[in-house]
């Protein structure tokens, strides 16, 4: 067992205004993989391997319709880091 000295839990949102519509820095949520790529290459000077980790967020939270578009969870359990958004991305008939 390994115990995590974190006095919170979850993130808190913020209440300004400036916060509160959809995140101009955030890639087109109907991208292909190639624009996901050229978007945090271009914008983040990211790599495959780092961009691999940060899509894998994916699996925890859900999406909020008036962010992304999309409304819900792209996993059954979104509280649990695990592979399952990409057993999905690679497994289910999109």
């Amino acid at each position: 067992t390994v115990d995590f000295p974190f006095s919170w839990v979850g993130r808190v949102d913020c209440e300004d205004e400036d916060t509160q519509r959809p995140n101009p820095k955030m890639p087109d949520p109907d991208f292909n993989t190639s624009q996901v790529i050229d978007y945090f290459r271009t914008h983040f000077q990211f790599n495959e391997s780092q961009i691999v980790a940060l899509m894998g967020a994916h699996n925890l939270g859900s999406a909020h319709l008036g962010i992304s578009g999309f409304s819900g969870s792209w996993v059954i359990r979104n509280d649990t880091l695990t592979n399952a958004y990409y057993q999905n991305l690679a497994n289910l008939n999109w």
